[in-house]
Order: structure tokens, then sequence, then C-alpha cells
């Protein structure tokens, strides 16, 4: 959002050129990124914003770096309060609180609200600091809110602090509107009463607000009533940058050239939380398609892999019987293929979120899959192998060999199919991923090849020399992933068998068209050369690592990238940048400002374990990093994640940065996960014969490399 990318430094250049009432409206949009990239200089950037100030810009620029120092993370937080405790209280900006000390332990949250300007009729959006914290504050809202709000708004307030008050018991609420002492936003009636709402209760979720506005005044009974100017608002918070607009579905919005936002019409209050909570573009249109039971049952089920799997979970709840769907669309061959279709596509796209995809497979019985096998087998097959690459890349070897079992089983009626030498090629490629998912390496896995796959093998080779006698550029996709799985297996097993890696991925990556291929062929080939990261950086060959991760990055030398969305980029630079000490600032940066922020999802929970590892990483950066990529790894998939955790659980050990009341019970938990025998034992046998929690760790620490080889740490 535009109003939201200034910041100190830029704002004291305007008004070095045209003097203290320049870009003054700035300073109503708090945000966490108005600070100077040193923490440092903080209290010389404010100083400066204060100097030649009048009672106005004082009092917005006071305000503005409170709430602004409210939504930022140390060390920024910490310099931000140090620098305002030399200059004011809080009650010098209507803030009814003891110390600086006694709001900075309070949560906090911003939210846009779209109200209606009593002296223009236009819509306008002002920024809201919500507070939920311990300890009696009275009154719960700024010193001057009744220069500001009419008793319908204050009503509308206190009933929805009441509300939410009742599932926080134990803690209390405020309200701070962000304005300046003059030409304020006057607020009448009960139509805030929606955002602040969400707002609270998203705060008591630990949520950040989404990039949406809100209006609606709510009654006793959880349903919306009707406000006044939905559409001069819904142009606010366009003209605002804002993504969505909130608003109770019995108002009409009028057509017009300037609203280019999501419009998302809500039912009830339940309704508008979900929405809220889980939204992300493109959500709510998912939704309205998913939840038609008038439109085809096709449709319906393509736009349920797209939405959000907590927003699923709700409509699971509320309004949707997926089971019932699933079992009704897979007796329709079309329907079942389309949706089949879907999956792998979402599948090949690995940064797509997969815990929708996964919760949408356990709506599939057995007993389903069974009933499309016997119809159409090919279908059944797909969407079997769908489930195995799906529960892979969660690393829950449970589900996966599930899936597999039922893939196996209808084998004996694809085999005879046009085709099915591909399919049965997949599996037995997906039956080595789950073995590494469960930590079998085999050294010797070329040798020990059916001696139909290496028929198979041998068969596809020749064909595709063939089909370059006649286009050069001819690749193998099925030829690519396999030899790419041997030499992940290779790189897993170690350095002393770096020049059998160094073969397949050679065969690897020919397959794929050794570069000299656009589209999905030039990606596959691309990604061999993270592998090729994993395995030198094991081997410590660091020049070679460097040259492979320029390639892997697209870019000429490493220095030289442009941090993009792909999440396995990042977890190989990461990992370079730990393990061979390299400095690269600008990265660390913008690394260490993203912290809280990246996806709690693999390979994120590597890439925070080896942030904590660089050099410049101080002590709150480390015990910050290391706790959340433990978190991803323990709370976000299955049991290989889960052993993963021990990474940062020894790297927090080690640097004295988490006790034995955090630490013990986590260890414990995992050492009983490995000793399930899901995981292979045998991989993990020094861990198991430890004597207690703390050898475990020290263990980990001093065998990192052996019990997480290649691209597992």
């Amino acid at each position: 959002m535009e109003d939201y990318n200034w910041d100190i430094e830029e704002h004291l250049t305007y008004r070095r050129i045209w003097g203290c009432g320049e870009r003054l409206p700035n300073l109503l949009r708090p945000h966490s990124r108005i600070w100077p990239n040193d923490p440092l200089r903080i209290k010389d950037y404010c100083d400066q914003l204060l100097e030649g100030t009048d009672k106005q810009s004082r009092f917005l620029t006071l305000s503005c770096c409170a709430a602004s120092a409210l939504l930022s993370a140390d060390p920024y937080r910490e310099k931000a309060f140090q620098w305002l405790r030399t200059k004011t209280l809080p009650g010098d900006i209507g803030l009814p609180f003891k110390s600086w000390r006694g709001i900075s332990s309070w949560r906090w949250i911003r939210v846009h609200i779209p109200l209606l300007s009593p002296h223009t009729g236009k819509g306008v959006i002002i920024d809201v600091m919500l507070g939920m914290g311990d300890g009696e504050v009275s009154p719960p809202w700024t010193t001057w809110v009744e220069e500001v709000l009419d008793e319908t708004a204050r009503e509308a307030i206190a009933r929805v602090a009441e509300r939410v008050s009742q599932e926080q018991t134990d803690l209390k609420l405020f309200f701070w509107p962000i304005m300046g002492l003059h030409e304020r936003t006057f607020i009448t009636g009960k139509s805030l009463a929606l955002s602040v709402y969400l707002g609270w209760k998203s705060l008591a979720a630990g949520l950040t607000a989404p990039p949406l506005a809100a209006t609606g005044a709510i009654s006793r009974e959880d349903s919306l009533d009707v406000v006044e100017g939905i559409t001069e608002k819904a142009i606010a918070a366009s003209r605002h940058g804002l993504r969505g607009f909130l608003y109770p579905k019995g108002c009409s919005i009028d057509a017009h050239e300037n609203l280019s936002i999501e419009l998302i019409p809500v039912e009830d209050l339940s309704e508008a939380e979900a929405l809220w909570r889980f939204y992300s573009p493109g959500t709510v249109a998912s939704v309205i398609h998913a939840t038609n039971r008038s439109a085809p049952l096709h449709s319906r089920l393509i736009y349920l892999t797209d939405i959000p799997i907590g927003l699923l979970k709700w409509l699971q709840k509320n309004k949707l019987c997926l089971e019932d769907m699933m079992r009704e669309g897979l007796t329709d061959e079309g329907t079942a293929e389309n949706f089949v279709t879907r999956l792998e596509q979402i599948l090949v796209d690995l940064r797509c979120p997969l815990e929708s995809i996964e919760f949408l497979l356990s709506s599939i019985s057995p007993e389903m899959i069974e009933d499309v096998g016997s119809r159409r087998p090919d279908i059944a097959f797909r969407a079997c192998e769908a489930g195995v690459v799906c529960f892979n890349h969660l690393g829950n070897s449970r589900e996966a060999e599930k899936w597999s079992g039922r893939a196996t089983s209808l084998i004996p009626l694809i085999a005879p199919m046009q085709g099915a030498e591909a399919k049965i090629f997949l599996l037995q490629n997906l039956g080595i991923v789950q073995a590494h998912n469960r930590f079998l390496f085999d050294p010797l896995v070329e040798q020990r090849l059916s001696n139909e796959l290496v028929e198979c093998l041998k068969h596809m080779e020749k064909e595709l020399l063939y089909r370059r006698m006649t286009t050069p550029n001819a690749v193998s996709h099925d030829l690519g992933a396999f030899y790419g799985t041997i030499s992940q297996n290779y790189g897993f097993c170690g350095p002393a068998y770096i020049y059998s890696f160094e073969g397949t991925i050679e065969k690897a990556m020919n397959a794929f068209g050794g570069g000299s291929v656009s589209g999905t062929a030039h990606n596959d080939w691309q990604r061999q050369h993270s592998y090729r990261v994993y395995a030198y950086l094991d081997a410590g060959r660091y020049d070679e690592a460097e040259r492979a991760l320029a390639e892997y990055l697209n870019c000429g030398a490493i220095h030289q990238y442009q941090p993009d969305n792909n999440s396995f980029r990042h977890a190989a630079l990461m990992r370079f940048l730990a393990q061979t000490r390299h400095s690269s600032h600008e990265y660390f940066k913008w690394a260490s400002r993203r912290l809280a922020s990246v996806p709690g999802r693999h390979p994120w929970q590597l890439w925070l374990y080896n942030l904590g590892c660089l050099k410049e990483a101080d002590e709150n950066l480390m015990r910050a990093a290391w706790t959340r990529s433990a978190s991803i790894c323990l709370n976000q998939g299955g049991e290989t994640l889960k052993v993963m955790a021990l990474l940062p659980l020894s790297a927090l050990y080690s640097n004295g940065l988490a006790g034995a009341d955090y630490l013990e019970p986590r260890v414990e938990g995992i050492l009983k996960t490995i000793e399930t025998g899901v995981l292979n034992s045998r991989h993990f046998n020094l861990l198991l014969s430890a004597r207690n929690w703390e050898d475990s760790l020290h263990i980990t620490a001093e065998k990192a490399p052996t019990l997480f080889p290649f691209s597992y740490r």
C-alpha cells in the first residue's frame, strides 16, 4: 500500500526542501518499516523529526513513532522506546498508561477503518491501534476520544470490548485512533464495530491484520446490520491500496470506475471472522463458487483446492460436507479426472502450501479409491500418486505409505493400459523419495533396482536418443526426475559417494535438456543445481558449491541475487552463507526483517536454522530464528520434519539461549518419534543410545552433517 512505503529518512528529505508541513499526512500512517536500517540511528533521526515542529506536528510525530514502535520488532522497538522515554510521557498524547514500559508490554495491532466523513460525505480510511494486555487502564481509549467519537460509536466499541472480553477474561482492551490535534474525522454510528471486533480477535489469536477494510454494525445475535455509505467506503479502501472490503450482505454497492478492490459480502459474524482471518487474494471467489450448490460439482471441487486450510476447516464445520462432495464427485469420471489433474498441477508448483491438499485428500476414503479404480483404475492410480507426492513433501511417512500401498494394489489393473509404464516408473521413483523421508539412504540403490526397472530405463534412454535425432531439444521428464532422485540418494549417503552423485546428476540434467530448453524442463534442469550446492557443501568443495549456487539463483554471482519467492533458492543460499561464513550484508538485512513473516512450512525451517548460524547474527536473532525453526518442525509436518527440530534445539542449547523447561520435553518427544520405527532407527542409533536429552543435543551438534546430511540441514 502506497501510504505505508514512507520512511523517516525520506520524510526528513522532503521536510528540508519544503518545510515542516510537507508530507505531514505520512504521520497518520504508522508502520514497522519507517526506521533507518541501523537501529542505532533512530535517536538521531527522531530528534530531527521534532526540530522546529509546532504543537500539531509534535503531537503527530510522537503518536506515529509510538505506534510504529509497537508494530516493530527488536531492536527497532527497543531503540524507539528509549528515545520516546526521553521526550514525552504517554499521557501527553492521550494514552492513559503510567509508562512506556506498560504500553510496550501489551500486544498491539493496526486496523484500517473505513468511515463516511460527516463533513464531505466521502469515504475515508483512518488507522486505529488496538491493544490487549494486563493491568487496568482507564479510560479504555485515548483521553480525547470523546472529541472524535459520538456516543453511539463509543457504545459500539464498548459492546465489542465486552464481547471479546468474555473470551479473554484476564486481559484488558484499548482503542487508539491515529489522529492529529486538528482537522480530525468525527466518527459517528455503529459501523466501526466490525473492524474493531475483527482486529481484537486477530490480536487474541496472535495474528496480524490482513490488507482488508471492514464495515458493519453487530447485533446481539451475531448478525450484521446494514450500514450507510458502503460505496463511498469501498472506494476509499480501494484508493488506500487495500485488497478487500468486507461488508454485510444486505448492503448494495454501486458500480464505480474507481472501485478496484475485492468485494466480500458476509452473512454473519462467523463468516466475517473466517474470511478476515484466512484471507488471501482470490479466496472469496473460490469460497463463493465452492459453496454454490447450483454450480457444477466438478468446478466446485476445483475451487476447493484454492482455499486456505483454515478456511477449508471452517467451511467443513459450517457449510460443507467434504466427504459427501468427494464421494459424489468421484463417481463421475470427468469430474474425478479434472480434480486429480488439478491436484497434480498444484503438486508440481512447490511454492503452493500443501496443507489444503492434505485436508482434501483426507476426505477421500480407501473405499472411494476402490470404487473409482473399478471403473477408471488410471484415475485412481494418479490420485494415489498425488497422495504419495503430497505427503512426501510434508514429511509424513505414515500417510505416504498408505497412499503408496493403494497405488500398488492398482498396478494389476493399470498394467495393460497405454502409458502404464510411465505411471509405474513414477511410483518406483516416489518409493525412493519415501525412503529418504524415513532417513533410509542406500549407496547401492542402483544395484538393487529390479530387472524390469533397469530394462525400462534402458528403453527410455534409447527412446530419448531416437527422438533427439529429429528433435535435438527433446527431453524426458521421467528420466530426469528418476536420475535426480538417485543423485539425491547419493548426496544423502555423504561425500564418499560424490562421484556417483556427479554421474547421476549429469544424467538428470541431460534428460532435462541441459539448460537449452525453456519452460518446465529448464526449471527442472535448474533445480538440479540446488542438489549440486548441497553435495559440494557436504564435500567441502566450496568454490564448486558457489558456482552451482549462482547457476541455481540464475545470477552471475551470489551477491547479485535479488530475493524472489522461490523458497528453495532462499534455503540453498542461506545454507551456503551459514556453512562457508560468507558475508552478504544486504541479504542478511532482508532476511532478518522477515524472520517472523516467512511461511511456516518446509524448507523455511532450515532457512531459519541457518539464519541463526550466520556470523552476523546476534543473540536476539539467534534465539528468535532457532525458536521459530523448531516450532515449524514440531507443528507443521510429519515425522521427517519433526526430527529436524533437533538442529535448532541443539543450537539453542549450545549457545545457552534456552532452558531445560523448554528443551527437555521437545527433545524427549522427538526421541519417542524415532523409537516408533517410522523413521530409520539405525540412522539415529547414536541419539537413541544417548544417556539423556542433553547428551542427545551434544551429539546432534557434533554429528549434524551425519545425522542431517545433504539438503536436510
